[in-house]
């Protein structure tokens, strides 16, 4: 893809691919293609590159991204599996159905849209009480669990209901869409 759009270059840094990397998406703190869904982002690869081979990564500024589904101009954009632009998830809470008494305790919240890293905070919980009000670190497990860090062995025994909260803003974010994206596989301008 050839883009006539001008980047407004801040910072770029050079990468040394440790394998193939495509042109115009994002790319993780070890120079590889972003390959996990909402990791954290170093920037954006410029140009493609074979496996040992330099590039340049576009670090603070515009850049384009090729895009892995629909997002709005606004939009808060991550990694996709692929290290294409993808819309990140909002922020509306999630329901529990779960909490096991582990170490560390895994809560079950279909379709909780959660990134390993988000800080979740608890309300409404029936029975374990105790994580009410509290915020906790999350790493994902899968698209309906994720663990919180702590021991909840000790706790009183989950019963039900609760609220999942994603607070604070987003560490892994990879920029903010400057364009709409109608769907997989187009180039838009984003802001890093």
């Amino acid at each position: 893809m050839s883009s006539s759009k001008p980047v407004v270059d801040l910072m770029t840094l050079t990468g040394l691919a440790p394998s193939g990397v495509t042109a115009h998406r994002f790319v993780g703190f070890d120079d590889a293609q972003a390959s996990v869904a909402g990791q954290k982002i170093k920037g954006v690869a410029r140009s493609n590159a074979a496996s040992a081979e330099n590039f340049p990564i576009g670090v603070k500024g515009t850049d384009i991204v090729e895009t892995g589904g629909v997002f709005a101009i606004g939009d808060d954009v991550i990694s996709d599996a692929s290290g294409r632009a993808v819309k990140a998830s909002a922020s509306a809470p999630a329901t529990v159905t779960a909490i096991t008494k582990a170490n560390p305790g895994v809560v079950t919240a279909v379709a909780h849209g959660f990134l390993t890293g988000d800080v979740v905070a608890f309300t409404d919980v029936a029975g374990m009480v105790e994580l009410n009000q509290n915020s906790y670190v999350a790493t994902v497990l899968t698209a309906d669990t994720f663990s919180i860090g702590i021991n909840t062995t000790s706790l009183t025994t989950y019963t039900s209901g609760g609220l999942a909260h994603r607070v604070g803003p987003r560490q892994h974010v990879g920029g903010t869409a400057l364009e709409a994206s109608s769907g997989t596989g187009k180039f838009v301008e984003i802001l890093r």
